[in-house]
């Protein structure tokens, strides 16, 4: 099941499959990941204001 969410709302272990937004405004070459840390920081500090997620691939309940 795939839902738009605002980076704000993300957490670890989300499935991101698709970056909203121009595509030099991220820094990321692939635009599908199972989203970390590391990458939930660089995502939040990249403009990026909302991403598509697959909830069916996500892990756990990207609740922490």
């Amino acid at each position: 099941m795939l839902q738009t969410v605002d980076v704000a709302e993300l957490r670890p272990g989300m499935y991101v499959q698709k970056l909203l937004g121009p595509w030099m405004q991220h820094p990321f070459w692939r635009t599908s990941f199972v989203l970390d840390e590391a990458r939930l920081a660089q995502l939040q500090d990249s403009g990026v204001e909302q991403v598509v997620v697959d909830l069916s691939r996500s892990q756990g309940d990207g609740e922490d």
